[in-house]
């Protein structure tokens, strides 16, 4: 798969919610997760399902932004802007995340979340 098109169907699954299908189809089986916040680190495509998994758990998404991406070579960067309330207190809070991809041999090999 080209970088253009894997870029393409990351923001429509992004765009839809569908977290789980974009790693299945687009992650690298040893790809990296980083989260700026206390998360740290997370490596391989089934622990970063595992983090999908609790963030789908957790969190009620209203609304969910995805911008255009910039693209410079392998790496891409987009902005992810959600709606969501904590199911556990209630509280509603607005997260608004600059996420910077890379992207080798036709997979998604490294996320960052800003």
């Amino acid at each position: 798969m080209e970088n253009k098109e894997i870029i393409e169907n990351l923001i429509q699954h992004c765009r839809n919610g569908a977290w789980n299908e974009a790693q299945d189809e687009l992650f690298a089986q040893d790809a990296i997760s980083v989260e700026l916040a206390e998360n740290g680190t997370t490596k391989g495509l089934e622990s970063i399902k595992k983090k999908a998994d609790w963030f789908a758990e957790n969190f009620e998404v209203h609304s969910i932004q995805v911008s255009d991406p910039l693209i410079a070579g392998d790496t891409f960067a987009i902005r992810i802007s959600l709606d969501t309330t904590n199911k556990k207190d209630g509280k509603r809070t607005p997260m608004d995340e600059l996420c910077v991809y890379e992207i080798r041999n036709g997979k998604i090999i490294s996320e960052r979340f800003f």
